[in-house]
């Protein structure tokens, strides 16, 4: 039979809070040696509560398994309580030595979360993103639809087109601000390759 390692419960109990699962995050939390168990227990402090617990006071730079933990707190955090999340993303991004991925985790989180709300600054989160995803670019391109950016929302169109293939309705979008922007004759074209 396999010993179970640190690394392994580690990587476990990461998954339990990820699947919300408490009981099984507190089972594992007592496999750990005792040096380890301060840092899980962070861990369900900042799972439970972390717009308390998201701030260098509690969490130190070298915390154990750092990137992961900040990065659950804000995808915890920005489900309920998106504004705060941002402010103290916007706050403390600099105070820990996060990897670029994490980084880009967390910020494309608080893009995505802010587009599904409308908040004013969800079109600059999403064009700060150093890799537009299908994701994202869908999520802009529907604020530009809101806010009729026609204009933008080509542009946008045009990067999704190289994600994906586009479909009836990008075409169809395509075509209206072509329309708006005074292209008509090209909007006229798709108009009636639609209408086909």
């Amino acid at each position: 039979r396999k010993a179970i390692t640190q690394a392994m419960i580690w990587k476990r109990l990461i998954a339990a809070y990820d699947k919300n699962s408490v009981t099984l995050a507190r089972y594992l939390m007592k496999k750990l040696p005792k040096t380890q168990q301060k840092a899980a227990q962070l861990w369900r402090k900042v799972h439970i509560n972390p717009a308390q617990y998201l701030r260098p006071k509690y969490i130190a730079k070298n915390t154990h398994v750092l990137d992961e933990l900040i990065l659950n707190g804000f995808e915890r955090m920005s489900r309920k309580q998106l504004d705060r999340a941002i402010e103290k993303w916007k706050a403390y991004q600099n105070h820990w030595p996060l990897k670029a991925e994490t980084r880009y985790k967390i910020q494309r989180t608080l893009a995505l979360k802010s587009a599904i709300q409308f908040n004013p600054e969800a079109e600059q989160w999403l064009k700060s993103l150093n890799y537009q995803d299908e994701d994202t670019l869908e999520a802009l391109k529907k604020l530009q639809l809101r806010s009729q950016q026609w204009g933008s929302l080509l542009n946008t169109l045009n990067q999704l087109k190289s994600v994906r293939e586009e479909n009836a309705s990008d075409f169809y979008w395509r075509a209206r601000a072509m329309e708006k922007i005074g292209l008509k004759d090209q909007a006229d074209n798709i108009y009636q390759i639609l209408a086909d």
